[in-house]
């Protein structure tokens, strides 16, 4: 994994009506978050994207950064 720096992400935050929460997605890594408020949905997706990196750094065989198909 390359080293400590800066990473810049869009999200893309949209409610679903279908699962009645919103949900938040990262277009830089593909990882979603959810939750009952787009604080909590925005909150799990940062989270999720934290996490993918983590096991890059354990795993090189991760590719942390897969970009979002809309």
């Amino acid at each position: 994994m390359a080293k400590k720096g800066r990473f810049e992400d869009t999200l893309v935050i949209y409610y679903s009506a279908d699962d009645r929460c919103w949900i938040a997605h990262s277009l830089e890594t593909d990882q979603v978050g959810t939750g009952k408020s787009i604080v909590d949905a925005m909150a799990d997706a940062i989270k999720a994207v934290h996490q993918i990196f983590a096991l890059a750094r354990e795993d090189g065989t991760i590719a942390y950064r897969r970009r979002a198909q809309l």
